[in-house]
């Protein structure tokens, strides 16, 4: 499955690639679209396949021969999920060059040069960008802050399909077909954003980038979601309540997913 998807995603960005390098009218505007979209979904849509791959070879017809394993359930499940985050590295080291690739034909494009400032050696560009990016943060808050967030953002997604298919697939949910999984689906994303809003409140502090970007020094603010909302400013603040939201959110969506899999796991 993955040998598919990485593969159609490869020949959609060298296809693209041929067809902006013609410019034949509609057409390469149609290879621009191609070349933009596949790197940028090639991490989702893998992730939602092996999700899909999840639920069936669990709580499905093949699901027989998961549960015929001598293990215990929350083994089988710890196995799926390491599978799933070695599908999401894998999309990822595969989207790398296809971005890269991207960025060169998108950057030689005739509109992207009538711009003159567009830097089509994909390498230079990321190397400008991360210039750019340390002059608006230290490196330290690059480092222990954002890149642990972009992180979490990228590996929650199997963790949290891993917990809709589990838990959509047991009891009175299991009995429901897709629809168990759609619902707890809705109902965690709801409990999601309560906690995230709970938390902002519970850590009433930001990292403040809007002095930064003005030339002043990077520092941690106290953020009132409610005043900003009121007053409008300090957007530029990013509330740290994100991260305990976070934390809460895995670790909940792992510890219902885990008992689960020991107590209520059921064919359907």
């Amino acid at each position: 499955m993955l040998a598919a998807i990485f593969g159609a995603a490869i020949a959609g960005v060298a296809l693209g690639s041929l067809v902006v390098a013609s410019r034949i009218p509609i057409l390469s505007e149609l290879g621009v679209v191609l070349v933009f979209i596949l790197p940028i979904v090639l991490i989702p849509v893998t992730q939602i396949a092996i999700a899909i791959d999840f639920w069936r070879s669990s709580f499905r017809a093949a699901g027989y021969l998961t549960h015929a394993i001598p293990v215990k359930g929350s083994t089988i499940f710890w196995a799926k999920l390491l599978w799933s985050m070695i599908a999401t590295v894998a999309a990822i080291l595969v989207m790398l060059p296809l971005a890269a690739l991207s960025w060169f034909v998108l950057a030689s494009t005739p509109s992207a040069q009538m711009l003159g400032t567009i830097e089509a050696n994909p390498f230079k560009a990321a190397a400008a960008l991360l210039d750019l990016v340390t002059t608006m943060m230290p490196m330290p808050i690059l480092l222990g802050v954002m890149l642990p967030l972009l992180i979490v953002l990228i590996i929650q997604w199997p963790v949290y399909y891993a917990f809709v298919a589990s838990v959509g697939s047991q009891g009175s949910f299991g009995r429901m077909g897709v629809g168990g999984p759609i619902l707890v689906g809705f109902i965690a994303y709801v409990g999601g954003e309560i906690i995230s809003l709970l938390s902002v409140f519970a850590v009433p502090f930001g990292i403040d980038f809007a002095a930064q970007l003005h030339g002043g020094q990077f520092s941690i603010v106290k953020y009132n979601l409610v005043q900003t909302i009121v007053e409008g400013h300090n957007t530029a603040v990013m509330p740290l309540g994100v991260y305990l939201s976070a934390v809460i959110l895995l670790t909940t969506c792992l510890w219902l997913t885990h008992r689960s899999w020991n107590r209520h796991v059921s064919l359907n």
